[in-house]
């Protein structure tokens, strides 16, 4: 059985921001990397994943790549933290199993491997939640047209 932590905590900047900000209108890219980021803690197995990232762009991608991951379309995904110069690996290595590896700013971090099928279910329930409790802290961003394509991926009905 795998061991899957997966939280977020806002940065305290961010938050302020987000009260500055039209998040009716805000693009996806200010929405990860300006206005809506903070910690993400990521830990498979007692092996810490976790950075400092746009909050909405992880759980987004992260439940994206488990799907193509577990679809067989590709066998290793890429997850890249722009802001932060790091990258999360997910490598397909058996029929369940994935091998995650890590490297911030070029300096490797431990690995480990998990069930494809425990991350694939943590990976979508962490982006359902993400999603509900910040259109529950901040409903104007249920208007913005710019998250649809997230939400379609995460089969996230608003």
């Amino acid at each position: 059985m795998t061991r899957i932590k997966l939280a977020y905590e806002l940065d305290p900047e961010a938050i302020e921001e987000a009260k500055t900000t039209d998040l009716t209108q805000v693009c996806r890219d200010v929405l990860a990397f300006s206005v809506l980021y903070g910690m993400v803690t990521f830990i498979v197995n007692d092996v810490d994943f976790s950075e400092f990232t746009g909050i909405l762009d992880f759980a987004a991608r992260f439940d994206l790549i488990m799907n193509r991951l577990s679809s067989g379309e590709v066998t290793d995904l890429r997850y890249l933290n722009v802001d932060g110069g790091s990258f999360i690996d997910f490598k397909r290595t058996a029929e369940d199993e994935v091998f995650i590896g890590c490297y911030y700013k070029m300096d490797r971090v431990p690995e480990t491997t998990a069930s494809l099928s425990e991350l694939k279910v943590a990976a979508r329930f962490f982006a359902h939640k993400v999603f509900k409790e910040f259109f529950e802290m901040y409903p104007a961003l249920k208007e913005n047209e710019q998250l649809e394509p997230w939400l379609e991926s995460i089969e996230f009905a608003h």
